[in-house]
């Protein structure tokens, strides 16, 4: 609960009270006087939210369009740097095009690799412009897709037919999909980068002409 802070109401039981010189204007959620959600993001961080905590929060928002990056960039400007690391960070994903904390710890391990960025949720185009997909990743000079598995158990067969069908669309086209799950990311991050480097050494220069990919945002 955010109080002006010539307020000196404490936290009691569940409720957590946050004191502050710059109270935003409140807007009406169910009848409830509510901060605006970028507000409501930084503030969570500030209460000891860690990294993951805030990457999940921050990309749901932007995900499902309740908030901007920049919105969440303005926010952060001008405030105090106290406690706001980790969204500061996250910031930082959403804007080179992170969706999903699989696609942020995916970053994570291609930097630790010295591996090039791909481009993050790109929309791939064919030549006439008929849509092809959007990868998690797509690295436009080799043609190589990364796509993460975030079901590590396909829940159905038609689930798994869906899967194979879509980056067996994808290497139709010349594309070269390399997919892992969360858990590879997390456990054997050293193979996961051999294989993506190995993929980009063999595929340099042989990404396919007729597809234009087209950044988020």
């Amino acid at each position: 609960m955010l109080v002006p802070c010539n307020r000196y109401t404490g936290s009691r039981d569940f409720v957590t009270v946050l004191r502050s010189r710059h109270v935003p204007r409140p807007r009406n959620v169910a009848g409830f006087p509510t901060a605006p959600l970028p507000r409501a993001l930084v503030d969570t961080t500030r209460l000891g939210a860690d990294l993951q905590q805030v990457r999940a929060a921050c990309a749901e928002a932007v995900q499902r369009g309740r908030c901007s990056v920049e919105a969440l960039t303005e926010e952060i400007l001008g405030t105090s740097a106290r406690g706001i690391a980790p969204i500061r960070a996250v910031i930082q994903e959403l804007l080179a095009g992170v969706r999903s904390v699989s696609e942020a710890q995916a970053r994570e391990v291609l930097r630790t690799g010295g591996l090039p960025e791909p481009l993050w949720n790109a929309t791939l185009l064919l030549a006439d412009g008929t849509f092809l997909a959007t990868p998690d990743g797509y690295w436009p000079d080799t043609g190589v897709v990364l796509e993460i598995d975030s079901r590590e158990y396909h829940l159905s067969p038609a689930d798994w037919h869906r899967t194979m069908n879509r980056r067996n669309h994808l290497a139709s086209h010349g594309l070269h999909p390399l997919a892992f799950t969360p858990a590879q990311l997390r456990h054997t991050p050293t193979t996961v980068i051999r294989h993506i480097a190995q993929a980009l050494t063999t595929y340099g220069g042989c990404a396919p002409g007729h597809i234009r990919a087209v950044p988020i945002g």
